[in-house]
């Protein structure tokens, strides 16, 4: 560490004069590759010094930078990684070679990769997949063997298994055989994966040949760990352990601690299916306490199920329940690390749009003042009033302009806040649906504004060559005026349809407002209240009502609202084409007690969720008819039920039609439920 640390100051003192060389670079990208094998954050510590010298070109930062997240991934710092990678797209534009971009996509793609946001990684790959075709076709294949690797993390085999065969393609023509024996090895995972253990058995045959030849232990053991993975799924348990074990052991000499806890992931299974529930409990506490200190999460979050199982299996229910709180608190955490890796991309990306419109607009008004003062020296007196008139109304559209943008600045602040509310449902899974669903809505809008501000954009710029050419007429200037008014409405009427949107999304966030909390007999309130409801919103619908006799304290309010939201679901989408339907339209209610707590029953005989979406319904912008729908509705009854109500809320569907089943307290507690902090 003292070495290190003299290495350090040499490399200070040294690196404060001129621009580094490429051979000079070249050594200092040797240092950090090196260093990097033998301690990851060493490694990362290397790159800041480098970057805190003024030596380097953009193009040698770019890639330095590209070091310094790949670092901060293997680190799990996914936060940290994400700015970096921002750092490198701020750049892009003072470096000589733009193809550099390539590295901002592609270490987005594994951020997102790593928190399991593999839509948005795909995303990602595929831009740097474009870019790539650019840089070499060695860089195209390894792209697409990027893209095949989250294909397969979201379950498309066939796809994947599309890519992999590109790439394996390529390697064969140029021979590369340690990256053929790795392509193998992912070939044979997407055969397990698709139970085709045959196939999977003769790349793993191939890959182990390679590199037998080639000494490579680490990429053994990995061979050794998909055997494993065969004989397991083939019932030969003996020997998927012994290819367990010898794949721990070459990882563990090596020190590849995430290696060891994959494998030792397959060994717990193999335990538990031969029943060694001791030996299963052994390696899955093993495997925690590493993740722990690796802070892996979704390691964490493997082992934590295991020992949750097996303290079930074992009856100790109050353990199992201490894990399954620790295992949703770390659920949580992983969801809070989605949303704010979303939202800081989210909140760079507005950044730069606000930067690019500032200096554009910056950039009108110094033509518009270089425009006066010359003026001012050359034209007689009738030119300058022209001339001011146009400067005047020049100002007055910037203006105009400036503060359209601050309203939609202030509605995409206000969409921000809204989505922090929502984020309270334990039921949203990703971010990234709720930016989609308001994408879907805000589009039309927001599109009117880009086009109106690029049509007026258009004009100023004709109106001011005419103006500097003198041959600017007052009726040009008057229908230059009208376009700019028209362009204003333009942009008015769509800052108040996107107010509208948002309005209607704020509803979201259920509140108490004036709901009075009572204490009311459950059948006779349904009996009053449900039947009118039922006339009014479902007139041709048939009720069939339990008579159970139940005291409860509830919001009365608050309840009917959730029971109207549901028949006017039932209408919206259950009974809608009902020629599918034998009987009338059919709506149940029941209620069960139980010692805390009550359950209200709400079933119609409609044509159900479509693939019987349960796990979707309650998110918002989800709807059958989104076209016509906001898809918000049942957004609201998640939140009034889960904290005005204080209970849950589940969906069930099938080709009978849709429940809706809440389970909700006899008594509540003082005051709103608070959200759930993650």
């Amino acid at each position: 560490m003292f070495k290190f640390a003299v290495f350090l100051l040499v490399f200070c003192t040294f690196y404060v004069q001129a621009e580094l060389s490429e051979a000079d670079f070249e050594s200092l990208r040797l240092q950090i590759r090196e260093q990097y094998t033998i301690d990851p954050k060493i490694a990362l510590q290397l790159t800041e010094q480098a970057l805190n010298t003024s030596r380097l070109s953009a193009d040698q930062k770019i890639k330095i930078l590209n070091y310094k997240a790949w670092f901060q991934m293997e680190l799990n710092q996914f936060s940290t990684a994400m700015r970096t990678t921002n750092e490198i797209k701020q750049l892009i534009s003072d470096a000589q070679d733009k193809s550099l971009i390539y590295a901002y996509y592609n270490l987005s793609g594994g951020v997102y990769s790593k928190l399991g946001l593999y839509e948005l990684a795909l995303v990602q790959y595929k831009d740097a997949l474009i870019v790539a075709e650019q840089r070499g076709e060695d860089m195209v294949y390894q792209t697409k063997n990027n893209i095949a690797d989250v294909y397969f993390l979201l379950g498309q085999y066939d796809i994947a298994l599309d890519y992999y065969n590109e790439y394996l393609h390529f390697l064969n023509s140029n021979k590369d055989e340690l990256s053929l024996s790795l392509l193998y090895n992912n070939i044979a995972k997407v055969y397990i994966a698709k139970n085709e253990y045959d196939d999977a058995t003769k790349f793993i045959d191939k890959a182990q040949q390679i590199q037998k030849n080639s000494k490579s232990d680490y990429h053994l053991a990995y061979s050794s760990q998909f055997r494993g993975k065969v004989a397991l799924a083939k019932g030969q348990l003996g020997a998927a352990s012994a290819y367990f074990r010898k794949s721990i052991m070459t990882f563990q000499r090596l020190g590849n601690i995430r290696e060891v806890n994959d494998v030792k992931l397959d060994l717990i299974t193999l335990d538990i299916k031969q029943g060694d529930i001791t030996e299963a409990k052994k390696l899955a506490e093993e495997v925690l306490e590493s993740a722990k200190q690796t802070n892996t999460k979704s390691k964490q979050v493997s082992a934590l199920s295991v020992l949750a199982k097996i303290a079930e299996l074992q009856g100790d229910s109050k353990h199992a329940l201490v894990l399954t709180q620790e295992l949703s608190q770390v659920e949580r955490e992983i969801y809070a690390q989605q949303r704010n890796i979303t939202l800081s991309r989210a909140s760079y990306e507005l950044e730069i749009v606000e930067k690019e419109l500032e200096i554009e607009s910056l950039k009108r008004v110094q033509a518009v003042q270089a425009a006066e003062a010359s003026a001012q020296q050359k034209w007689l007196l009738s030119i300058i009033i022209f001339m001011l008139i146009y400067a005047i109304s020049t100002i007055l559209v910037i203006q105009i302009i400036r503060r359209r943008n601050s309203k939609l600045r202030a509605t995409l602040k206000e969409l921000t806040n809204t989505q922090e509310m929502l984020v309270e449902a334990e039921k949203m899974s990703s971010l990234a649906g709720l930016v989609s669903g308001m994408a879907h809505h805000l589009n039309t809008p927001i599109g009117l504004v880009i086009t109106a501000n690029s049509s007026l954009n258009g004009s100023l710029r004709d109106v001011q060559d005419k103006f500097e050419q003198k041959t600017l007429s007052p009726s040009q200037l008057n229908h230059f005026i009208g376009d700019a008014l028209v362009a204003s409405d333009i942009v008015d009427r769509s800052a108040n349809r996107l107010n509208a949107t948002v309005e209607r999304f704020k509803a979201i966030n259920t509140s108490i407002g004036s709901a009075e909390l009572k204490t009311i007999e459950l059948s006779d309130f349904l009996n009053l209240h449900i039947r009118e409801m039922l006339i009014r919103t479902a007139p041709n619908a048939k009720l069939m009502l339990g008579n159970d006799s139940l005291e409860v304290q509830t919001y009365p309010n608050i309840l009917l609202e959730v029971l109207k939201e549901f028949m006017q679901n039932s209408v919206q989408h259950g009974f809608i084409d009902n020629h599918h339907i034998e009987e009338q339209p059919l709506i149940t209610i029941r209620v069960n007690e139980y010692d805390d707590a009550w359950q209200l029953s709400y079933k119609d005989n409609g044509r159900g969720l479509p693939d019987h979406n349960t796990e979707q319904v309650f998110n918002p912008f989800f709807s059958t008819n989104l076209a016509a729908q906001l898809g918000l509705g049942l957004t609201i009854v998640f939140n009034s039920v889960s904290h005005v109500l204080q209970g849950s809320i589940k969906a069930y569907s099938d080709d009978k039609g849709v429940e809706f089943l809440l389970t909700l307290p006899k008594q509540l507690k003082n005051g709103r439920r608070k959200a759930v902090k993650n």
